[in-house]
């Protein structure tokens, strides 16, 4: 929008709050938004702050009145990510579009970091999960396995467990052998219970052995893949 389309959405605004006085109505863009009420001053030099506060690069969201600018910004060296902390200490990064490795970069600089119990990254490529002394080795894995084979998709990986889905293009199953191999070559399922799941059908490795969860319909993929890794 340009200036002029801006003024004259203020002036529509302002009409209707002049007969709705009870009503509180914030313009923006991407969660950056300054208030608009039915003094001219007052509007104007809230949209003065807000095109103002907009050329910060690190600005996350913000809304901004007359006097006062109520901002978040990212401090340096951290991701634009949805951080979520939990009571007991654990917390939570996801940003779908950066690669989970840089994720966990920053992670280990936070301060919050090293009393977490539990510490969730997730990125564009695969997640992992654990404490902050085995992220690192977490995410290499991941990110290892998910080069290995374009079948693979949400790749999670934790301690003690781990997780994939199975991929093929449309009325094609997957390359079940090349999966298995792929699977095996990497190593992320010999230490860990495994899941690979394949549409809404899922699949256990425990132990080193396959089995085929009990609640599906057609598991002809999954009862392949089982019978493709127990034969070794």
């Amino acid at each position: 929008m340009t200036r002029r389309d801006i003024a004259r959405l203020v002036d529509v605004v302002q009409g209707y709050l002049a007969s709705h006085g009870d009503v509180g109505i914030q313009l923006g863009r991407a969660g950056v938004d300054f208030a608009v009420t039915t003094g001219e001053h007052g509007t104007a030099q809230a949209q003065s702050l807000w095109s103002r506060i907009t050329r910060i690069p690190t600005l996350v969201n913000a809304i901004v009145t007359a006097d006062h600018v109520h901002a978040r910004t990212l401090r340096p060296g951290t991701a634009d990510a949805l951080y979520t902390l939990y009571e007991d200490g654990s917390f939570e990064v996801i940003q779908y579009e950066t690669p989970a490795a840089e994720l966990v970069g920053v992670v280990t600089s936070a301060p919050a970091a090293t009393a977490a119990p539990f510490i969730r990254v997730e990125g564009a490529d695969v997640a992992v999960g654990g404490s902050l002394a085995e992220l690192t080795q977490l995410v290499s894995q991941g990110a290892a396995l998910a080069t290995t084979s374009d079948q693979f998709t949400k790749i999670e990986l934790n301690s003690d467990g781990g997780s994939l889905a199975l991929d093929s293009p449309v009325a094609t199953d997957p390359d079940i052998p090349a999966a298995v191999a792929c699977l095996r070559a990497s190593g992320a399922a010999d230490s860990r219970t495994f899941i690979d799941t394949y549409l809404q059908t899922k699949l256990n490795i425990v132990g080193g052995v396959a089995t085929v969860a009990d609640d599906y319909t057609d598991g002809h993929v999954v009862e392949a893949f089982a019978a493709a890794w127990n034969a070794g």
